[in-house]
């Protein structure tokens, strides 16, 4: 989405925060590298980007294979609905319960 972000991730022994603020700082190094920050032009002072994103987020804990499957289907629609075309991303794989 041009606007935000949309994840499924499965449980594991991290929690949530560390993940995401991982997540967040790949894909702003990501932005740079391909010249598409959105806040190229307020560079801080020391040279640094500040940060496109909000800060914390919006986090859902899923604990049935419905739920996730649901959420899933959200997912995929969501850029649809937008008006955008599907995406396709070769980490994504069935869901294996």
């Amino acid at each position: 989405m041009p606007d935000h972000v949309h994840l499924v991730i499965a449980r594991h022994n991290e929690s949530i925060e560390p993940i995401v603020g991982f997540l967040k700082r790949s894909a702003s190094r990501s932005l740079s590298r391909a010249g598409c920050h959105p806040l190229v032009s307020h560079r801080k002072p020391n040279g640094r980007l500040p940060s496109p994103w909000v800060e914390g987020g919006w986090n859902v804990y899923l604990n049935t294979p419905d739920e996730v499957s649901q959420r899933i289907r959200y997912v995929e629609a969501n850029p649809l609905k937008a008006g955008l075309p599907a995406q396709h991303w070769p980490f994504v794989g069935p869901l294996v319960v």
